[in-house]
């Protein structure tokens, strides 16, 4: 069961990501610690994709630009991601409004618990655990079914 769920979201979310290899996609779901760069990459990619072309030129600049701020270029790109970093990347990257404490104190803890809070991140999880590819395909997909609602 749980095979056919992340090929239906594979299947869904290839239109996303339609600059990525078969290749990449496979091993990115083989992939048991997914780095910082490995999400970073995906993430602009899917997000350009569901931006529009309006939005696609500054787009990863921006991006860029919020993320420097928070000192999130200054991790080594080979470091395994968070699922806490993961969500506050995921937040930025998609413009997902949050509530009143991610409102006002931005970050990994308030993003965690937003994208819990929409099912985005579903299960026993923590927000310190490191993330697998098949987890992060996962969530670019609930996060695409969201969008559209």
């Amino acid at each position: 069961m749980k095979q056919l769920c992340i090929f239906s979201v594979l299947i869904f979310f290839t239109q996303f990501l339609s600059a990525q290899t078969a290749n990449s996609i496979d091993n990115l779901l083989k992939t048991v610690e997914l780095s910082y760069g490995q999400a970073l990459i995906f993430t602009i990619e899917a997000a350009e994709q569901n931006a529009g072309q309006e939005a696609k030129a500054d787009f990863s600049g921006k991006l860029k630009d919020e993320l420097e701020k928070d000192g999130r270029f200054q991790q080594k790109n080979t470091a395994p991601v968070t699922l806490g970093s993961l969500s506050f990347l995921l937040m930025k990257a998609f413009d997902l409004k949050g509530g009143i404490f991610y409102s006002l104190f931005p970050g990994d803890r308030y993003a965690y618990r937003e994208l819990v809070s929409k099912n985005i991140i579903t299960g026993r999880t923590d927000p310190s655990q490191t993330v697998s590819g098949e987890t992060f395909l996962y969530m670019l997909g609930q996060i695409s079914l969201h969008l559209e609602n």
